[in-house]
């Protein structure tokens, strides 16, 4: 099956399933806000003022989003540019004050919110579940306001918790 046959059996499935209508301003405020990872980086710079686990897995956590970053980077520039769903006319994706015209594989914000939340939660179990709803909704609200296939989104999140898995061996700088 070729990507384009990919692409419109899942456009039908996301159709099919979400509204057309603009998302709610929570899941709208929360895409906007995880824009280059700056949601990640004001939660982790508040954990930071905390001493101890809270500081290490917010430097655990924006080592995983830089690291999840790259590697997106890279794996969207090898696997050459996918189309965005095809909804400008919808009030869902006008709802997003961006309007991205970048590849759309892997989500960027899907890698980094499962990076950031799955680097809390291996060094400290409460704060990555604290997180954890933020993470869904932003990656819902890609799909939601018809910026990403649900296979970007999965990808990218996949992508995430791997690089997360894996940044956990790089040894902090200053933990305390």
């Amino acid at each position: 099956m070729r990507i384009e046959q990919v692409n419109q059996v899942e456009c039908t499935a996301v159709e099919a399933s979400l509204s057309p209508w603009a998302p709610r301003r929570a899941v709208v405020w929360l895409s906007t806000a995880a824009r280059g990872s700056a949601l990640w980086a004001v939660i982790a710079a508040g954990l930071a003022t905390r001493a101890g686990t809270a500081r290490r897995a917010a430097m655990r956590g924006m080592t995983a989003v830089a690291a999840a970053s790259a590697a997106g980077h890279v794996l969207g520039g090898l696997l050459g540019h996918r189309r965005r769903p095809r909804a400008e006319h919808l009030p869902a994706r006008q709802a997003l004050p961006e309007h991205p015209d970048s590849s759309s594989f892997p989500s960027a914000h899907a890698t980094a919110a499962a990076a950031f939340t799955t680097a809390l939660w291996l060094e400290h179990a409460v704060l990555g579940a604290a997180v954890a709803p933020l993470a869904v909704v932003v990656a819902y609200g890609r799909v939601r306001t018809r910026v990403h296939w649900p296979t970007d989104v999965a990808a990218g999140a996949a992508l995430g918790v791997a690089t997360a898995l894996l940044t956990r061996r790089i040894p902090l700088l200053s933990p305390e």
